[in-house]
């Protein structure tokens, strides 16, 4: 959106009101960068930052809802934040949003009590592939604390093929996890998504 931003994909939370929500955020430490604006017609939108530098923005819907279906491929599915300051990012979301520190309800449209993300500490290695213990690496140290966005498919390994000829790149290769499989790409501009299946 500005001169040498890299591109990123950004999840839109949830509120009663954008306006009280931005207040919190600032209460808690966290920096509000823009808005809230109203985009007339759909709602009232925010963009901010958290104390451990991760963005995020805030959706107050009067026209437009946002997302009515999810974890159907195609569909978005689940945001990780990954932070190297797991505390003090919980805490944040806590004070703001009232999420607990297992799982957290992501917008109106999550049923109750469902998780729709999670909170992970960023590796200090980034390796492109599976570490030794299953797990997929979630950047260098460079990089800062940031959300991943991922979406529904019906098959992970297809639509990796799919997104290699489209001239995606593959950062983390399909991997299983505890009740499902997912990987992790950027497209042709940088900006970093990731595939799931189950779970």
């Amino acid at each position: 959106m500005m001169p040498g931003q890299h591109p990123a994909w950004t999840t839109y939370i949830g509120v009663k009101s954008a306006g009280e929500t931005a207040e919190k955020i600032k209460s808690a430490g966290g920096e509000v960068v823009m808005g809230p604006d109203e985009i007339q017609g759909s709602g009232h939108m925010a963009i901010f930052r958290d104390p451990t530098g991760a963005y995020l923005a805030l959706w107050q819907p009067t026209g437009h809802n946002g997302s009515q279906i999810v974890q159907e491929p195609g569909s978005y599915t689940w945001t990780e934040l990954l932070t190297r300051d797991l505390p003090r990012a919980k805490q944040f979301y806590k004070d703001v949003f009232g999420w607990d520190t297992l799982g957290m309800t992501m917008g109106a449209a999550a049923p109750e009590g469902h998780p729709r993300g999670r909170i992970h500490p960023v590796e200090a290695q980034w390796s492109g592939r599976r570490r030794r213990d299953g797990h997929a690496p979630h950047g260098p140290s460079q990089v800062p604390a940031y959300w991943q966005v991922y979406f529904s498919v019906e098959n992970v390994d297809r639509t990796a093929e799919q997104i290699a000829r489209l001239d995606g790149k593959t950062l983390v290769e399909p991997m299983d996890f505890p009740g499902g499989r997912l990987a992790v790409f950027s497209d042709p501009q940088g900006a970093t998504f990731g595939i799931m299946h189950g779970a």
